[in-house]
């Protein structure tokens, strides 16, 4: 069980790409209460996930599993959002804007998401033990 007897959110994401390795960084650092556990999709256990929970299989989104619900693209990124310490709860309202829109911009970010540089693109394990369900 995680926070206020929930279960615990799942966050599958593509583990070749150092974006997205270091917004998994982020997050940790901003989820103290342990409520995210993290998966890479290309992982045994993330295509297990993948598979179980009727999850698109595409590296360009990120796959939020959250109460036996699947959130992809901006929905999963405003619903993270709002399990993080302050001030990123705030974004949650990023979900009044139109779908089509934050998706649009989502995907924009997804196509070019390899070539952006990251200052963090190796992503520290060790020091979040129990966090990531793929070892």
């Amino acid at each position: 069980m995680g926070t206020k007897g929930r279960t615990r959110g799942i966050i599958l994401f593509d583990g070749t790409c150092g974006l997205c390795s270091a917004v998994v960084q982020f997050l940790l650092q901003r989820d103290p209460n342990g409520f995210f556990r993290f998966a890479s999709q290309e992982s045994e256990v993330g295509r297990q996930l993948i598979a179980n929970s009727g999850a698109p299989a595409d590296l360009s989104t990120v796959v939020l599993l959250e109460d036996e619900a699947v959130y992809v693209k901006s929905d999963a990124w405003f619903r993270i959002a709002r399990r993080l310490t302050w001030p990123w709860p705030v974004f949650y309202a990023g979900l009044l804007v139109p779908r089509c829109v934050r998706d649009r911009i989502y995907d924009l970010v997804a196509r070019h998401r390899h070539r952006i540089p990251s200052p963090r693109s190796c992503l520290n394990r060790t020091a979040f033990r129990g966090r990531f369900l793929d070892g």
